[in-house]
């Protein structure tokens, strides 16, 4: 019987054909399958392609044959006859490990290529900014030349401050980060070459120190050389306006820091009243130095108070002081945009007015001086004449009683015309005898506490008065 090796065409498949009973195998395919047999067997400890410098790589066959010898470039040792068989390499580059073994009579080959690279070595300073002592707040910084060597490593930096006797730190540092100065002595930066791949035998490098500064305390203030104008506003309807930043518009420098911190009180954003308010801008360095300046802010009052309730004219009479009278109304109000408003009056209610007419002026005036007024006039008339009571046609001769009402605290004085008083004339009523058939006249002129008078009169119509008697019976009437 023979087998019979064929690819029959199809690709990744081994065909076998019989023929006669008889095997005939390809003496080819028998010596691949040898060889991979034999080189599956070969081990390599660590399995990777690159290690570091100084590491060992073991290599370990365990199968077959007769003869196994080992031949190594830039390892120590080089050869062996030996499994397991380890290489040291102590120097950077490429390098191959061959393996040479006798499986039966037939030889096989196995070969490895391994990188060497060399131990990490740590990142050293490029630039250090500045190179020498910084000034209090001045911003220092550092760029570095990367390290090398090592397998997967990366480079890693961070800073520590010092204030006093205290470190402080460390932090992660970026290179090329700026660091501040301010309230600080002394400031480091280390790095090193870490993160490396340790089953390959790499090691990271220890922190060592990059850049240093030594920080000189500042001690002088910043100087500014443009401070913020003053501002001029008109005060809204709640009498505030909005403090504005003033501190963009402020020019400072500083001998250490770049960039000065400027604040303002009143803060922007706050509100502030009617009048004057100062507004105090400090500049401050980091190291704590500062210098101020100031600007006003005058918020005017433009709105004028408004007089709500203004009384109407007022018509009445003259009381019974005949001079005038005490006259009353409702006051108005004032109300403005800002607080203080002042409402005045030329008088108050209760206040006693003449006859005549009088015009009441109101005022409103608020703390900047705006005003509103309102006007009403009170027209007080004269008092009415006294009515005088008695008799206005009288037969003579005869006395009678003439009389007025009585204020009271009042004189009176009454004069009568073609007739006579009989009695005081000074008393609220007088009496007075009248005689003959001429037309009289009683009048009378009243004096209040204040000295105003009222007055009235009355004509009064004598008549004699009829006489009587008897008919003298020889007298006789003829009728014609």
């Amino acid at each position: 019987m023979r087998f019979k090796y064929a690819e029959n065409n199809h690709p990744g498949k081994t065909f076998i054909s019989v023929r006669n009973y008889r095997i005939k195998i390809s003496f080819l395919s028998l010596l691949l399958a040898f060889f991979t047999a034999a080189a599956a067997q070969i081990t390599k400890d660590p399995d990777v392609d690159s290690i570091c410098s100084g590491t060992s790589i073991t290599l370990t066959y365990d199968g077959p044959g007769s003869f196994l010898f080992w031949i190594t470039t830039g390892g120590s040792p080089s050869s062996s006859a030996s499994s397991p068989f380890t290489v040291t390499y102590n120097n950077p580059g490429d390098f191959t490990i061959d393996v040479y073994a006798l499986l039966w009579i037939i030889p096989i080959h196995y070969s490895s290529n391994i990188t060497v690279v060399p131990q990490p070595t740590g990142p050293t300073l490029n630039t250090q900014i500045p190179s020498g002592s910084p000034c209090e707040g001045e911003p220092v910084s550092a760029t570095f030349h990367a390290g090398s060597g090592g397998v997967s490593c990366s480079d890693e930096f961070r800073y520590s401050t010092r204030t006093g006797t205290t470190w402080y730190g460390p932090y992660a540092y970026t290179e090329g980060q700026l660091l501040s100065s301010g309230g600080i002595d002394e400031i480091i930066i280390e790095g090193r070459r870490a993160n490396c791949d340790e089953t390959v035998g790499c090691t990271e490098t220890s922190w060592v120190t990059l850049a240093q500064w030594s920080i000189t305390p500042d001690v002088t203030s910043p100087v500014i050389s443009t401070c913020a104008t003053d501002k001029f506003y008109n005060a809204g309807p709640s009498c505030q306006v909005t403090v504005p930043d003033l501190t963009s518009e402020v020019l400072a420098t500083d001998n250490c820091d770049p960039d000065p911190e400027i604040t303002q009180s009143p803060l922007a954003g706050s509100t502030i009243g009617e009048g004057v308010t100062t507004v105090t801008i400090t500049v401050t360095d980091a190291g704590g130095n500062t210098a101020s300046c100031t600007a006003d802010i005058t918020v005017t009052d433009i709105t004028d108070p408004v007089i709500t309730g203004c009384p109407s004219n007022i018509n009445t009479a003259a009381d019974t002081s005949y001079c005038g009278t005490y006259v009353t109304w409702t006051e108005p109000t004032a109300t403005d945009n800002c607080p203080g408003v002042v409402l005045s009056s030329t008088y108050s209610p209760g206040d006693f007015f003449p006859v005549g007419t009088t015009t009441v002026t109101c005022t409103a005036t608020d703390g900047t001086g705006n005003t509103d007024l309102c006007t009403f006039d009170i027209d007080v008339q004269s008092a009415a004449d006294p009515v005088i009571t008695g008799p206005a046609t009288v037969c003579t001769p005869v006395q009678e009683t003439y009389s007025v009402m009585d204020p009271g605290s009042h004189t009176f004085q009454w004069v009568i015309t073609n007739g006579t008083i009989v009695g005081s004339d000074t008393d609220p009523s007088v009496t007075v005898e009248w005689t003959g058939t001429v037309q009289g006249n009683v009048s009378v002129t009243i004096t209040s506490g204040s000295g105003c008078t009222s007055s009235g009169s009355i004509t009064v119509d004598q008549f004699a008065t009829p006489e009587t008697g008897n008919i003298n019976s020889s007298n006789s009437l003829t009728r014609r």
